[in-house]
């Protein structure tokens, strides 16, 4: 049927009574005071200690659904800058140039490849963790706000200074040794792309 019914009404609480709106977030916390509706984050500070959402600055974010951390991205020319562009090499032994060449130990541990950066924040102790790796695409995913209209489609009141462009994922692309999965936050797809390109990345470590 195409003709609307409130979530409330006798109808849809005899089929239902825990309707789309009627439960979890949406209900429990309708002000967003800690992310819009269905999220949940914490910001931290560079040694891990909790913020207060009004923070200026920050430089991890705790999800609180999922028990993840993810990076907060700067501005100040560092390797964290968000305007920083990687590329996504991450085995000697796949051919992950072009199809035809695999990289060397120079290139995938290069601070402008994902691996090399991955090594340079876990060396930096960010947050107080050694752990931070590339996200899953799924695992990137999960951050993307499908109820935003302007780019980036990211609650951008906790993850300051995202870039509108692809983020790269670990995961791999099947059948195509140089094709990795990305996640776009300049509207939310997710697709492949050849690792020989530059893409933003932003880490994450798994909760506690």
């Amino acid at each position: 049927s195409n003709v609307l019914v409130s979530c409330s009404s006798a109808g849809a609480l005899a089929l239902n009574n825990h309707q789309d709106g009627m439960r979890g977030r949406d209900v429990t916390s309708p002000d967003n005071s800690d992310g819009t509706l269905g999220f949940s984050y914490t910001k931290l500070s560079a040694t891990g200690a909790v913020l207060p959402a009004s923070a200026s600055v920050w430089s991890c974010v705790r999800d609180n659904i999922t028990g993840k951390i993810w990076e907060n991205k700067t501005l100040d020319g560092s390797p964290r800058d968000a305007l920083r562009t990687f590329t996504n090499y991450d085995s000697p032994t796949s051919l992950q140039i072009n199809g035809t060449t695999a990289p060397t130990a120079v290139q995938i541990n290069a601070i402008d490849n994902t691996v090399g950066y991955v090594n340079y924040i876990n060396t930096a102790n960010l947050c107080g963790y050694i752990d931070w790796r590339l996200p899953t695409v799924d695992e990137l995913q999960t951050t993307v706000d499908y109820g935003a209209y302007i780019a980036p489609v990211i609650d951008a009141a906790w993850f300051g200074n995202t870039s509108s462009g692809f983020f790269w994922s670990s995961s791999f692309y099947v059948g195509y040794a140089d094709v990795a999965w990305n996640v776009d936050f300049s509207y939310g797809g997710v697709g492949g792309g050849y690792r020989n390109y530059t893409g933003y990345v932003r880490l994450v470590r798994a909760g506690q």
